[in-house]
């Protein structure tokens, strides 16, 4: 057999041809994916009902310059919670907690303290702003999302969150934090 013919190359250019698409595929999806400064990730301790609720609340807080929101959960009577708290919980950038799982947390060092004339109920410890309740009626539309307790629940920006505010990359963690403690049905 002649192996010069077209028929005889034509599994090596079959593939270098799929090679190359998938090449070019992953190289733009890996170019054109949310960057850190345009994805806020949600840690929620509790159960999610309803996890639409990360593209409305990308869709809504587009002009903030959220671009994607991510959304993790545990709730606090799993056994890996203390675990999933500390190591998925706390690289997040927004952490959404009920009131016991906010007391039992050292918030200096963990949590971004809030600055004067924070826009809501601030959770304090040893006399520092660290979190904003969640307002009941903001609690109770986004009950269809969240499986929320009984009990009140407290919003953080991370400590290690790029998003934080001031002295990080951008300020669209509290943005978000602000929209959440705002939010009503739509």
């Amino acid at each position: 057999m002649n192996r010069k013919t077209f028929r005889y190359r034509l599994p090596l250019y079959v593939a270098v041809t799929i090679l190359s698409v998938v090449s070019w595929y992953f190289a733009f999806n890996l170019y054109h994916a949310p960057k850190d400064v345009e994805t806020v990730k949600l840690f929620f301790a509790g159960r999610v009902e309803d996890y639409s609720f990360a593209e409305l609340s990308a869709n809504e807080c587009r002009a903030d310059g959220v671009n994607f929101v991510e959304i993790s959960s545990c709730h606090p009577s799993d056994g890996v919670f203390a675990t999933k708290y500390g190591l998925v919980g706390m690289s997040c950038d927004v952490l959404l907690v009920p009131l016991s799982v906010a007391n039992t947390t050292k918030c200096e060092g963990a949590f971004k303290q809030l600055a004067q004339g924070a826009f809501g109920e601030t959770f304090e410890q040893e006399g520092k702003r660290y979190g904003l309740f969640l307002p009941e009626q903001a609690q109770a539309d986004l009950a269809k999302f969240f499986a929320f307790s009984d009990e009140r629940y407290v919003l953080f920006v991370s400590a290690t969150s790029p998003n934080g505010g001031e002295g990080c990359a951008t300020d669209i963690a509290v943005k978000y934090v602000e929209w959440m403690v705002n939010y009503r049905e739509i």
